[in-house]
């Protein structure tokens, strides 16, 4: 039962989540909808808007056609015994179309620490073979698929709206040159009827070009609102921590790792 409420849990939130990203690459601008901000001269330069709006189109804009997201979500609550339980579910996914079409994937779900390995698959793409994990065994076939862009990368911006405020300025994230807005309660779609609190949030957004960078923000929701009736004390609140990387590539570079258990297949 855990596993079929796990991939309830992963297929809904991978709904909610999932965000097409155009592929044009975005310039230096005052984005759309946005409060423009002086971008004259030093530090300030690429300046982003004092406020920016959760539907700018930079934001979702795709900086290249290569890249790489992590995707996080924890669920901590109490179990049913009065003991503390968190439930992790993790994804990583990477992508590149130059010099050739390859691509990683890895789902992990872990239990209270423990690693389930019928809720965590890994696999991918490179050079001509199809590379999968199954049981701790590394299997190759040919790869005889027709590949398109995948364009979404679970991006976390559907689920938020209204507008956000810049409250920290030049913070490097993953080597990206990013602006930090902080989120509030009001930013929250459609968890704001399960939302009993919002702690913190913010959203990274690059200097250059706009696009997202990364975003985290952690809410108590309440137990109702989440398929994992067998994991939690139905009278606890549960807190949920959202995070979100983005990380691009120059186009040409090779990044796609393997497997650890196909390395060398």
């Amino acid at each position: 039962m855990k596993r079929q409420t796990m991939i309830r849990l992963t297929l809904g939130m991978m709904f909610l989540f999932a965000c097409s990203l155009p592929t044009n690459i975005p310039g230096i601008s005052s984005p759309g909808g946005s409060t423009p901000e002086d971008q004259s001269s030093g530090d300030n330069i690429g300046l982003g808007p004092a406020t920016l709006a959760m539907d700018d189109p930079d934001l979702a804009k795709q900086a290249t056609s290569s890249a790489s997201s992590h995707t996080q979500y924890i669920y901590e609550g109490t179990d049913k015994t009065g003991s503390s339980y968190t439930v992790t579910w993790d994804f990583t996914y990477m992508e590149q179309i130059e010099p050739q079409w390859a691509s990683y994937n890895r789902i992990t779900t872990s239990w209270n620490g423990s690693v389930d390995p019928e809720d965590s698959k890994e696999g991918g793409f490179l050079d001509g073979k199809n590379f999968s994990v199954n049981e701790d065994i590394c299997h190759v076939s040919p790869d005889t698929y027709t590949h398109q862009p995948w364009g979404t990368f679970l991006n976390p911006l559907q689920e938020l709206e209204g507008n956000i405020k810049r409250v920290e300025e030049g913070v490097v994230i993953n080597g990206v040159l990013t602006d930090r807005y902080e989120l509030k309660r009001s930013n929250i779609g459609s968890f704001r009827t399960a939302t009993k609190e919002f702690r913190s949030g913010s959203l990274y957004r690059a200097r250059e070009g706009g696009y997202l960078v990364s975003i985290e923000y952690v809410l108590v929701l309440e137990y109702s609102y989440l398929p994992l009736e067998e994991q939690f004390d139905p009278s606890k609140p549960i807190v949920y921590t959202n995070r979100y990387d983005l990380t691009y590539y120059t186009p040409g570079d090779s990044f796609i790792k393997l497997p650890d258990l196909c390395v060398g297949q």
